[in-house]
C-alpha cells in the first residue's frame, strides 16, 4: 500500500528494528530506549473527521503543530515554502524568509501579521484588506504576480525589503538627534500615527530609489507633511476611521501626480498637493479651523501621550535640533518622585479656593468649567507641588520657582508680561488672560504644524470684487457679500445674515434628518423654541439660536463646524464679496440693516404681527 501514512509507519518501524547495542541500550542514531519512550509520550495525534465537502488542504493550512490556529504570517510562510522542492525550500528560507522573520522576532505578538496587512494594502492599493482576509488576499496577490512579470524570488526580495523599511519606521535605529530620527521619534508617540505606515513604506522606498544622496531629506519633508496633516486632523476632531482609505488613495494620487507632465516636481510636493485637495471628512484642516480647535478643546483631557507630545513640541519651538523635544517628553514620563520630572500645571487651579473665586468674579464657576483644561491655562513646571492652588500673583513670584522667573519656554508669556511689572502683586488671571495666551500658543502651533497647501488668499483691495469659498476665511474680513453659490444654486444677497438664513434653509431641505441629528453635538441647533426673537426657525420644531447678535466671523465659524459635522466640503459654499472702506465692525453693523429673515416673517405672521 503506497499511502503516506503507511509509508511513514514503515519508515519509523525500520528504524526501530535496528539492533540495540546491549552495553548502553542505544540505537545506532544515538537515542536510548528511555529517551525514545519519553519522546513517544510527548507525541500528539489529532484525529480530524472530514465530511465529503470539507477542504482538507484549507483545514491543514489553518492549524500548526500543536493543533492551534496558525497566524497569517505562518500560513503565508507555509504557502511560499511548502509547495516547492526541498532544496528550493531551503534556499527561499535562508535567503528571504528567515531574514524577514528575524525583523519581527522580538516584537509584539502579531507584528508580522500587521506588516503583511499594510504591505498588501500598499501593493494592491486596496483599503479593504481586513485583518481576517490577510492570508486569502496574499494568495491572490502571489498568484497574480508570479508567472506574469515577476518571479517568486522578486516578490520575496520585495517583502524582505519592505519588512526592513517597516521596522525602521516603527522601531528606528537612527541617532535620536538626526533630522530623520527626531521626526520618527515624534510621530509614533501619539497612538493615531500608526495608519500612515503603509503609505510611508512606499514613500521611503521611492525616495531611496529616485533621490539617492538626498533621499533622507526628501523623506523628512514627506514625514513633516504627514505629521502636520494627522495632528491637525486629531485636534480638529476629524474622523479617524477615514485614515486607512485616505492613505491608500494617497498612494494612487501621488503616483498619478508624479507621472503628470509639468506637475509637481518632487515626491513631497505631490503629497502636499494631494492632501490639499481633500475635502469634508478627509480634509487637511486649514489655519483658521486649527487655531480655533487648539484654543477651545479641553487639551488636558486628551490622552496623555498626545497631550505630552503637544506641550513638548510647543516647548521645543521653531528652529530647534530636536534635543529639547526628546528631553521634555522624557521628563514628562519620569516617575513621580524623580526630581527631574516635568508636570503639567494648571495656572487657574483644578480646585478653586475662596481667593480664586473672588479673583474670577461672579461667573467664577462658569469660567472654571470652560477654561480650566484649555491650552491657554496649561504650562510646564518642575515645581508643581509649590504652586498648588496659590493665588496667581504668588505663583508668579515664588522664590526662584515662580512662573515669571521660569526658563521654560512655555512660561515666556508670564516672564514677558509680569517680570518687570511693578504691580505684579495685583496680577490677574482669568478668562481674558487665558484666551490671550491661548492665541499666542496657537500662533506658534500653526508654524510648528504648518498647512502645506498653497498660501491662503490675501485680502482684496478696496472695492475689488473677488470670489472665494468658506475655507478661505481671511479674505472675508471687512468684506461685503454680494452673492453666494451653494450646491449649484446661486443667489444674490445684500447681507451676510441673508446668506446665513438661505444656506440653513437649503440644508434643511436637503438633509433635514441629518440636521436634526446635529443638535446633539451643536448647542445652537435645538428643538426647543428659544426665548425672545433672536433665532431662526427652520421648521415647527427645529431652531437655530442667536442669529441677530453674532458677528459675520461667528456665522462663518458655525457654518464651518456644521459642514464638517455633515461631511460637506467647505469649498461647496462660495461667496462673491467686495472689500469696502468700512472696518469690520462697521461692516457687521451695516449687515444688520438687511431684510428680516423669512422665518421671522413666518413667526410674526403666526403671532399676528407685521414688520
Amino acid at each position: 500500500i503506497n499511502r503516506p501514512i503507511v509509508v511513514m509507519y514503515q519508515f519509523y518501524l525500520s528504524k526501530l528494528e535496528d539492533e540495540i547495542e546491549d552495553k548502553d541500550r542505544r540505537w545506532p542514531n544515538g537515542f536510548t530506549v528511555e529517551e525514545f519512550y519519553k519522546l513517544v509520550n510527548r507525541l500528539y495525534v489529532f484525529d480530524i473527521c472530514l465530511g465529503n465537502d470539507d477542504n482538507a488542504q484549507a483545514i491543514f493550512e489553518s492549524i500548526n503543530a500543536t493543533g492551534l490556529a496558525l497566524a497569517d504570517s505562518d500560513k503565508i510562510r507555509n504557502f511560499v515554502l511548502l509547495n516547492v522542492p526541498r532544496e528550493e525550500q531551503g534556499r527561499r528560507f535562508k535567503d528571504y524568509w528567515n531574514p524577514t522573520e528575524k525583523v519581527f522576532a522580538e516584537k509584539e505578538k502579531g507584528a508580522m501579521d500587521t506588516f503583511f496587512r499594510y504591505y498588501l494594502m500598499m501593493q494592491c492599493e486596496d483599503d479593504e484588506v481586513k485583518e481576517t482576509q490577510v492570508y486569502a488576499k496574499f494568495k491572490d496577490y502571489w498568484n497574480g504576480e508570479v508567472g506574469e512579470a515577476k518571479t517568486a524570488d522578486e516578490i520575496l526580495e520585495r517583502i524582505k525589503r519592505f519588512a526592513d523599511v517597516y521596522s525602521n519606521l516603527l522601531w528606528p535605529k537612527l541617532e535620536e538627534h538626526s533630522p530623520l530620527g527626531q521626526i520618527l521619534f515624534r510621530m509614533y508617540i501619539p497612538e493615531y500615527m500608526g495608519i500612515p505606515t503603509l503609505f510611508l513604506m512606499s514613500a521611503k522606498v521611492y525616495c531611496e530609489k529616485h533621490y539617492k544622496d538626498s533621499a533622507k531629506d526628501e523623506f523628512v519633508k514627506v514625514l513633516k507633511i504627514v505629521e502636520s496633516f494627522l495632528f491637525r486632523r486629531f485636534i480638529c476632531e476629524c474622523p479617524s476611521n477615514t485614515h486607512t482609505r485616505i492613505f491608500v488613495d494617497l498612494l494612487r494620487d501621488v503616483r498619478k501626480r508624479l507621472e503628470e507632465p509639468g506637475g509637481a516636481h518632487s515626491y513631497a510636493d505631490c503629497v502636499a498637493e494631494a492632501l490639499e485637495s481633500l475635502t469634508g471628512a478627509y480634509r487637511f484642516p486649514r489655519d483658521a479651523e486649527f487655531r480655533e480647535a487648539l484654543q477651545t478643546r479641553q487639551i488636558y483631557s486628551l490622552r496623555s501621550s498626545v497631550r505630552n507630545y503637544l506641550l513638548a513640541r510647543l516647548e521645543e519651538g521653531e528652529g530647534q535640533e530636536g534635543e529639547r523635544f526628546a528631553d521634555v517628553y522624557k521628563r514628562l514620563r519620569l516617575p513621580q518622585n524623580d526630581k527631574m520630572r516635568y508636570t503639567i500645571e494648571h495656572v487657574m487651579p483644578q480646585t478653586l479656593n475662596e481667593k480664586w473665586r473672588n479673583a474670577l468674579g461672579s461667573d467664577a464657576e462658569d469660567v472654571h468649567a470652560k477654561y480650566l483644561h484649555v491650552l491657554g491655562n496649561l504650562t510646564l513646571t518642575a515645581y508643581n507641588s509649590n504652586y498648588s492652588n496659590r493665588p496667581f500673583a504668588e505663583k508668579l513670584r515664588i522664590h526662584k520657582h515662580g512662573l515669571a522667573y521660569s526658563s521654560i519656554k512655555l512660561n515666556k508669556y508670564f516672564h514677558d508680561k509680569y517680570f518687570h511689572d511693578p504691580d505684579i502683586e495685583n496680577a490677574k488671571w482669568g478668562k481674558e488672560e487665558i484666551v490671550q495666551r491661548g492665541e499666542e500658543l496657537a500662533d506658534i502651533a500653526v508654524k510648528l504644524w504648518p498647512w502645506f497647501g498653497k498660501a491662503e488668499m490675501s485680502e482684496p483691495s478696496v472695492n475689488e470684487v473677488v470670489e472665494c469659498s468658506l475655507s478661505e476665511k481671511k479674505i472675508l474680513t471687512g468684506c461685503k457679500i454680494l452673492a453666494f453659490r451653494f450646491h449649484d444654486r446661486q443667489e444674490s444677497v445684500n447681507a451676510w445674515r441673508a446668506m446665513y438664513q438661505s444656506v440653513f434653509t437649503q440644508l434643511y431641505a436637503e438633509l433635514g434628518d441629518d440636521l436634526k441629528l446635529a443638535r446633539a453635538s451643536i448647542s445652537w441647533i435645538t428643538t426647543e423654541k428659544p426665548e425672545g426673537d433672536d433665532y431662526l426657525r427652520l421648521s415647527g420644531a427645529l431652531y437655530v439660536v442667536r442669529v441677530r447678535t453674532i458677528s459675520v466671523e461667528e456665522m462663518l465659524k458655525r457654518l464651518r463646524r456644521l459642514f464638517n459635522f455633515l461631511e460637506i466640503s467647505l469649498d461647496d459654499l462660495e461667496f462673491t464679496v467686495k472689500r469696502t472702506s468700512l472696518d469690520n465692525e462697521e461692516a457687521e453693523e451695516d449687515d444688520e440693516e438687511g431684510e428680516p429673515l423669512e422665518s421671522d416673517r413666518a413667526e410674526a405672521a403666526d403671532n399676528g404681527e407685521l414688520f
